[in-house]
């Protein structure tokens, strides 16, 4: 059942039954022409851990609890701040630093949006272009694939982190709990040319 807020903000938006909704990640604000749902932080499981789950969430940033109690449960998921490593120049120069104080990316922990478009009837990332080629799809925002690294660490998701992301207000600790790194294509069964081995993949999100 949609809640009276919802429906104030369908109304105010122009309520459309094609519509769909993406995670900007690494960004705060929505790309102009679209509306936001929420926002908060990206989270994910923890780097160094098993069990839990290898997706990563954008957790509201106005948390409300309902039952429960503090103290961790040995046995229980835990959900972390996802932090952007980029351990080598060459990482260090992919991003943008227009919206993260003192011009320094790495560590950061990473924000996240929720976007509505009205009047779509479809989102996709396309791995390999900072735009959206010939699909005929709008471009919402472009960056750089992420994942967890390759070296003795668990599994995780490959997401789309925008190219000018910012960071969350006091979060560039170097915690090292929930990361993710740029991801390199790797010649083989994936050809050169096209790809170039060793080379940090673009990514776009795209609306139709």
């Amino acid at each position: 059942m949609k809640t009276l807020a919802g429906l104030a903000l369908l109304m105010f938006i122009g309520f459309s039954d094609a519509s769909v909704s993406f995670t900007r990640w690494g960004r705060s604000v929505c790309p102009s022409g679209t509306v936001p749902l929420y926002k908060g932080f990206m989270t994910g499981s923890h780097s160094g851990a098993g069990g839990s789950a290898s997706n990563f969430l954008c957790a509201h940033e106005d948390p409300k609890y309902v039952r429960g109690s503090a103290g961790f449960q040995g046995w229980a998921g835990a959900l972390h701040g996802v932090e952007l490593d980029l351990n080598s120049p060459q990482m260090k120069a992919l991003f943008l630093t227009d919206n993260v104080n003192g011009g320094e990316v790495h560590n950061q922990d990473l924000p996240c949006v929720v976007c509505y478009v009205a009047a779509s009837d479809d989102q996709i990332m396309i791995t390999g272009r900072p735009d959206c080629g010939n699909s005929g799809y709008d471009l919402q925002y472009s960056g750089f694939l992420v994942s967890e690294t390759n070296a003795d660490r668990k599994r995780s998701e490959f997401v789309c982190v925008d190219e000018a992301p910012q960071g969350r207000l006091g979060g560039n600790g170097d915690m090292n709990q929930a990361v993710v790194f740029p991801v390199e294509s790797a010649c083989g069964s994936l050809p050169c040319s096209p790809y170039v081995d060793g080379m940090e993949v673009t990514c776009a999100v795209c609306t139709f």
